[in-house]
Parts: structure tokens; sequence; C-alpha cells
């Protein structure tokens, strides 16, 4: 998910929104039970399940605000999973998605209110005086979709959902077939 845009060589940030400290801990706190395990980027910081409860009651944990939380389950606790985030104030969350064509396994990432990756090339194209017009996207997940309605040219991996690659201009290899390599060949970009 696009939650911070920085501006050249500087490095600025200037757009970000991140989950707070207090809904990391939150979201972890409610849906710890159910995963085995979650990720806080950036960095992918892995917390297993068995780490969970000793980081939620540690203070030295969920310090610091983050992009995202990604969460891997069961698909058989799905809907409890739902329910749990859903009494969470201000955040989205993705649809569950298959994790890494595990059967039975699911993920789902958590990311503050209203920030998706639409909103994020929105805001960088706000931020550079580019339009929407110049926009090549790709994708390959659920947690895709908004980003299709940024771009004017969409690319699926070949691993995406079938539901992504209907809305796709081109479908491209996939992502261990080096699918973004020839997704930036196909459109002369390399």
């Amino acid at each position: 998910t696009v939650a911070r845009a920085h501006s050249g060589e500087e490095a600025d940030i200037l757009w970000s929104q991140w989950l707070k400290p207090q809904t990391l801990r939150a979201v972890a706190a409610k849906i710890g039970e159910f995963c085995t395990e979650i990720a806080c980027t950036p960095g992918a910081r892995l917390i297993t399940q068995e780490k969970l409860y000793a980081e939620l009651a540690s203070d030295e944990a969920f310090t610091q605000a983050c992009p995202s939380v990604f969460g891997v389950f069961n698909y058989s606790v799905a809907e409890q999973v739902l329910g749990c985030l859903s009494e969470i104030p201000n955040i989205d969350h993705t649809k569950v998605m298959p994790y890494d064509d595990i059967p039975g396994i699911a993920c789902i990432q958590v990311v503050d209110a209203g920030v998706d990756k639409k909103r994020g090339v929105e805001q960088i194209l706000l931020l550079a005086g580019l339009e929407e017009r110049t926009t090549l996207v790709i994708g390959d997940s659920t947690n895709d979709f908004p980003l299709f309605a940024a771009g004017s040219i969409k690319v699926a991996m070949g691993n995406s959902p079938d539901e992504l690659k209907a809305l796709a201009d081109w479908v491209a290899p996939s992502v261990k077939d080096h699918g973004f390599a020839a997704a930036m060949q196909h459109y002369g970009l390399i």
C-alpha cells in the first residue's frame, strides 16, 4: 500500500498516512489469537503467534507507526478475523485472500482508513504534477483493485485473481516468472 511519498533525492516525506501505534496494538490484540503470524511493515517485522502476547505485554512493542499490518491465518477463521477487525475504528482492510497458494491458508492487509493504492497514486500524481493518463499500474492481488482504478494502463500479473485479470489491459507472466520485468518490456519502459 502506498502510504508515503518521498521527494526526489532528499527523501523528505511529502505525504504519509500510517497506522498509529495504538491502532497497531489494537489490530494485533484483536486478530492475534487467529493468526499464525502478523507482519508490520516497513521491514516486514514478523511476529509469530507465540511471540505476540509477550510483545503486547511489552512497552517496547508497537511504538512506531507503520503503513500496514499483514495477518496470516487459516481460512476456517476468516469470519472471526473480519468480525474482530470490524470492531476497530478508523481502519480499512483488503478482502481475505489466499496466502502464497498454500491450500487452506489466507491473509489480510490492514491499513489506516482511507488509505489504498489508488489514493497513494493520486497523491504521487498530484505532487509530481502528472495526469492519470500517464500512469501504468501493475498488480497481483485483491489489494490492487483500488490501484487499477488509478491507472490508465493496467497490468495484472499471471498469479493474480481472475477478477483482477479481467480488468487488465494486459496479463504479464507471474511474479515468479519475472512478470514485472516483462510488463516493463511490453510497454517499452526498459
